[in-house]
């Protein structure tokens, strides 16, 4: 730990003393003078004094103490050869020198100078870098010692905190089901706020949903709020979250996707999920003594258990598999089903989707629950697998009946929740659909939201996004839609400084060192100085990785960048791609010379290198990251990467994967990608036939068509028949099949029989989708979708470069750049 004895001093002379500086051991500047008649412009100094005084007042200061200086032989040297002069004393000292503890420190460095080290380890004093051109000034050279001997003597820190994985590294807030420390005196207000508007919803008896805006800037814990709301309301409330769409065409049923998604979520520590939870409130509502005054002996046990507490009717009424439990649900499917005729009618699709809801919740079986959950999905099954379930065949086989069923089962699952609490429906991640080339998908969401609030009761729907992007909602969508979705405002504050470093203190509450054991005051006020909540955990992650690992801190952006420099960097850069693009189809087509790949190559200087390639002009355009960007762009791709094999691996089972929804996923890289690699986008059709999900990315006269196909039954068989007459119609085209691995295995002869045909053609490929392929795919698309919502603030550009090197043999940047890509 650092002791609390010694002083930093620097001092200014050859021969004899001109300036001295000391700093105490809080790094606060204590003395400092300069020696009458031994520096220019006296007129600008205010503490001149004598050399004799100064001694004087130095050895009163330094007697006893430690001091620390860099390059400590020649401050000592100097100091002893004045007090010669006045044949005194060197004070009784004990010298430290930073200069020589760097070098047994860092030994892999090539130079020791104060400036050098201050650089390498991005020290700062008041918020500013070390200069050169301030240096060999005794206060300036003082305090940057003084930053320079703090890191020095944490060495026991580092050697402490190796045991500890990085408290701040997993902040992030991805989805509200996530656990992370929630600081609850941050933003409290809006808290109170939201949980009023949802007793307003819960006592109207008209159930009317409400619309609540919740605007605020990147990072001040707009998502942050919502994993609030669910950890203290999952236990009663059901919520929802539904990200980004991508499909114009589907958004309802996207939005439908992601609530089952967030249906067969678990709460909190239980074994049950929100749609267990949701279904035995509901029985408990339904089934009671009012309605069945006088009971038999099995509704009488019923009763007994959902008066006591609703979830026990998952275990109570027997053991999985027996006919005694089958017994009981059966009468419990038959009371819902006389409530649901009584107070709906049971025509329509509504009463098959509330059956299929009370089959999953009491099957226990994991290859039931599975089919179950791929039939609310809206996949077809087998007519076996049907007749095993107890269900019925329902098309949704055209985009039209997707959408309008989608919109039915949410409806369905409002129903349930009138009888209890009113349902959270949080949409986030809306910042990219006010990006003028999302207009289209922006009013089509804005249709779906006006269909919710005409067609769902019982339910808040939170829209989350910036206040300049809610400005371009209120502009270009229709004042009907926006009035109902903005009823309720709320905007986020960026906490205050305190608020921050209590927060910083929960993030350490596991650790056996506390925040002023861990940072310097100084990197405290560099962490706290970031604002926002996002922006000060992720500066706080950078210290502790310098800390326990050794990785130098990153610099930060400048703040006052001047961006009409930098976008013309980017503009040339993007014109000099497009230059050796040219250059290299035309040496293709003259077919004389070999032409390398361009090299995407990250940290280099920004220009054009003109090389050769057997004699060829070879141009690559070498944008740079400047140090922040880079680090944080590669702890980004880093940490996204192993969170979303991590969320393969664990719950890639209950995810809802649709064709369409990758298909848009494919489509939002390859549009943002066009430009800077030179490739157009189609797609193709066979008249009025129904051919599977698809985009054709053309380059260099090359075209490649990547298809999904993940339904089973006879929707995949018509799927690969028109698919295989799209290959016999555009033998210029490279065709790749991709089959999600959760999709149901294809055991139909017919069925087999096509996909034989179809890998039988040379220019075909058969892909099984798996994580490496997936995790590509997601982890590209997921970046461009952060850096438009300003969740990940790097330029777009930029990243694009940066994550082909992060992933050159991936898939997804082998088709962009018109290789083969599996």
């Amino acid at each position: 730990m650092l002791p609390i004895d010694f002083i930093v001093i620097d001092t200014e002379g050859q021969e004899l003393l001109r300036e001295i500086a000391v700093v105490d051991y809080t790094g606060k500047q204590i003395y400092e003078a300069f020696v009458e008649g031994a520096v220019g412009n006296e007129e600008q100094y205010y503490n001149l004094k004598s050399l004799e005084q100064i001694l004087q007042k130095f050895k009163a200061i330094a007697e006893g103490k430690k001091i620390v200086c860099h390059c400590a032989q020649h401050d000592k040297k100097v100091l002893q050869r004045s007090y010669d002069l006045f044949q005194e004393v060197l004070p009784r000292c004990d010298w430290v020198c930073t200069y020589k503890l760097a070098r047994m420190t860092w030994p892999h460095l090539e130079s020791y100078s104060l400036g050098n080290l201050c650089t390498y380890l991005n020290l700062r004093v008041n918020q500013q870098y070390f200069s050169e051109e301030q240096a060999h000034l005794a206060r300036y050279d003082a305090l940057f010692t003084y930053q320079l001997y703090l890191q020095m003597t944490q060495q026991d820190i580092k050697q402490l905190l190796q045991e500890y994985p990085n408290p701040f590294a997993s902040s992030r807030v991805d989805n509200p089901f996530q656990l992370h420390p929630d600081l609850k005196t941050i933003s409290q207000q809006p808290y109170q706020a939201l949980k009023s508007i949802l007793q307003e919803i819960k006592d109207d008896g008209n159930h009317q949903s409400k619309g609540l805006v919740i605007t605020g800037e990147a990072g001040t814990g707009k998502s942050h709020l919502m994993m609030r709301l669910a950890q203290e309301r999952l236990a009663r409330n059901r919520l929802f979250f539904i990200n980004h769409p991508n499909d114009p065409d589907g958004i309802l049923f996207h939005i439908y996707s992601r609530v089952l998604e967030s249906l067969i979520q678990r709460v909190g520590s239980t074994n049950y999920t929100q749609l267990d939870h949701l279904l035995a409130y509901f029985l408990s509502k339904i089934i009671n003594r009012q309605h069945i005054p006088l009971p038999t002996q099995k509704e009488e046990k019923i009763l007994k258990v959902l008066e006591a507490n609703p979830l026990d009717i998952y275990e109570a009424l027997g053991s999985a598999g027996t006919e005694r439990k089958r017994e009981f649900w059966k009468l419990i499917e038959t009371k819902v089903e006389q409530w649901w005729q009584f107070t709906y009618d049971c025509s329509g699709f509504s009463w098959q989707i509330l059956k299929g809801i009370i089959r999953y919740c009491y099957y226990t079986d994991p290859k039931r629950k599975l089919l179950i959950k791929r039939w609310l999905a809206g996949f077809e099954l087998e007519t076996v697998e049907l007749e095993k379930l107890g269900l019925i065949e329902v098309r949704w086989d055209t985009q039209t009946n997707r959408e309008t069923l989608g919109l039915e089962a949410i409806s369905v699952i409002s129903k349930l929740s009138l009888v209890d609490e009113p349902l959270i429906m949080v949409f986030d991640q809306l910042e990219s659909l006010a990006l003028e080339q999302n207009r289209n998908l922006l009013l089509a969401f804005g249709s779906s939201i006006k269909e919710l609030f005409t067609h769902i009761k019982h339910s808040l729907i939170i829209s989350i996004m910036f206040p300049d992007s809610w400005e371009v909602f209120q502009t270009k969508l229709n004042p009907s839609i926006t009035d109902r979705q903005g009823q309720f405002q709320l905007t986020i504050q960026s906490p205050n400084k305190q608020s921050l470093e209590d927060l910083l203190n929960l993030h350490l509450q596991d650790l056996p060192a506390s925040l002023n054991e861990i940072f310097t005051p100084e990197e405290q006020e560099d962490i706290l100085h970031q604002g926002v909540i996002r922006k000060v955990i992720n500066r706080a992650t950078d210290y502790y990785r310098f800390k326990r690992d050794g990785i130098p801190v990153p610099q930060l952006q400048p703040t006052a960048q001047h961006p009409t420099s930098r976008q013309t960097i980017l503009e040339i850069s993007s014109a000099l791609l497009k230059i050796s693009q040219s250059v290299e189809e035309l040496s293709k087509k003259l077919n004389s010379l070999l032409v390398q790949e361009p090299t995407l190559v990250p940290n280099s200087v920004p220009g054009l290198r003109v090389g050769t390639a057997k004699g060829a002009p070879h141009f690559v355009v070498q944008p740079t990251l400047v140090n922040w960007e880079s680090q944080t762009l590669l702890d980004y791709l880093k940490g996204q990467k192993n969170y979303l094999e991590q969320e393969y691996r664990e719950s890639h089972h209950l995810k809802i994967i649709t064709p369409s929804q990758d298909r848009g996923k494919l489509q939002t890289v390859l549009s943002t990608c066009r430009q800077i690699y030179g490739f157009d986008i189609d797609h193709l059709k066979l008249g009025k036939k129904k051919v599977p999900e698809n985009l054709v990315l053309i380059k260099d006269n090359q075209r490649c068509c990547i298809t999904f196909i993940y339904e089973g039954s006879s929707t995949f068989t018509s799927r690969i028949k028109n698919l295989n007459l799209l290959v016999v119609g555009n033998l210029n085209t490279s065709f790749y099949l991709l089959r999600d691995l959760e999709s149901p295995v294809i055991s139909g002869k017919v069925g087999q029989i096509e996909i034989k045909k179809f890998e039988y053609c040379k220019s075909t490929t058969y892909v099984d989708f798996d994580l490496e392929h997936r995790v590509a795919l997601e982890l590209f698309e997921q970046m461009i979708i952060d850096i438009q919502n300003r969740d990940l603030e790097v330029d777009l550009n930029l990243a694009l470069t940066e994550i082909a090197n992060f992933m050159p043999n991936s898939w997804i940047i082998r088709l962009l750049k018109g290789e083969k890509p599996f």
